[in-house]
């Protein structure tokens, strides 16, 4: 929401939030068992920002989340 303040980051622009993407695996035990245990899942869950959003804003962001 930082474009509806004052503190606008350069390079703003207007965009549709990005599809939450997953990448998934299993630990070794897992790849040998005959069923999915999902305790033995390894996933990494990712969602994609615009590229205006660089260190400078994330942080930014954070510590407004932290106030």
């Amino acid at each position: 929401m930082m474009h509806k303040s004052d503190n606008i980051p350069e390079g703003y622009f207007e965009y549709t939030v990005y599809p939450l993407e997953g990448l998934w695996d299993l630990k070794e035990n897992g790849r040998g068992l005959e069923y999915l245990d999902k305790n033995e899942l390894i996933y990494t869950l990712m969602i994609r920002q615009p590229s205006f959003v660089n260190d400078e804003v994330f942080n930014r962001a954070m510590e407004k989340v932290k106030r």
